[in-house]
């Protein structure tokens, strides 16, 4: 049994490679407007009325989880942030891994 949800024979794909930094997971709203920033520079490009997929990477959301961490210098890097957001973490994260193991 197949199914066949597509009935326009045309579809426009836009893979979208973002190019991010670390300003754009301090909060839900740098987060939101660095998405509808990329969704305005594709909407400028797309054919009217031909329905159309905006294909994001898997881990676009990923770093979400630096969402409103305070960081003490603005200029570190993604990798120093995480380590830091681990380290505040750790007993919470270690005692959740002895429960899960």
């Amino acid at each position: 049994m197949g199914y066949n949800y597509l009935r326009e024979k045309n579809i426009q794909l836009v893979a979208v490679q973002a190019k991010v930094s670390i300003d754009d997971y301090k909060s839900e709203d740098s987060f939101k407007k660095m998405i509808e920033n990329i969704m305005e520079k594709v909407f400028f490009r797309l054919e009217a009325n031909i329905p159309t997929l905006v294909v994001f990477p898997e881990d676009i959301g990923t770093m979400t989880v630096l969402i409103n961490e305070k960081t003490s210098n603005v200029n570190i890097s993604l990798k120093t942030a995480i380590k830091n957001v681990i380290y505040r973490n750790l007993p919470e994260l270690f005692l959740l891994k002895i429960r899960y193991l």
